[in-house]
């Protein structure tokens, strides 16, 4: 497979109108700002295009969390498969919560279930293809910033 190095993510986009701002507060005593508690109902999630027909779900991003993490859900067809890449920013978590799909980390190629769940740290080559019909894919990524990549 041939690597896709992903650049930087773009974080200056991170002001659509359906999400709400994240709630912060000062501390006094350290001079900081802190995030709060962040909650986006269903219709105040931005949907996104994505590869071969399927959607994107931003559930939070870095505005909501202060930077911290970004969870996205993917609904996908069978074939559905970014290119073979690796973050060199963030973490990324993903859980298969509906379908099935061949996963690639570094040279090892593996089966990922119904239900499965994998970390990749930074740095880590990976890839996936859907193998099921349909597929509801949960990511969480960390710290926030690559979802100015896909908007």
């Amino acid at each position: 497979m041939t690597l896709v190095q992903l650049a930087p993510a773009c974080t200056d986009r991170l002001d659509h109108p359906t999400l709400k701002s994240p709630k912060l507060i000062h501390s006094a005593k350290k001079g900081r700002h802190m995030s709060m508690a962040y909650l986006a109902q269903p219709e105040q999630q931005q949907q996104l295009e994505w590869l071969d027909g399927g959607t994107l779900a931003i559930l939070l991003d870095g505005k909501a969390t202060d930077g911290q993490l970004m969870v996205g859900r993917f609904d996908v067809s069978e074939g559905e498969a970014p290119p073979y890449h690796k973050h060199t920013r963030e973490d990324e978590v993903f859980m298969l919560i509906r379908g099935m799909a061949l996963l690639w980390l570094d040279d090892e190629e593996m089966e990922l279930s119904e239900g499965g769940i994998v970390f990749l740290p930074k740095n880590i080559p990976h890839a996936y293809r859907i193998t099921s019909k349909k597929a509801d894919l949960l990511m969480i990524n960390t710290p926030a910033g690559i979802e100015g990549m896909f908007r």
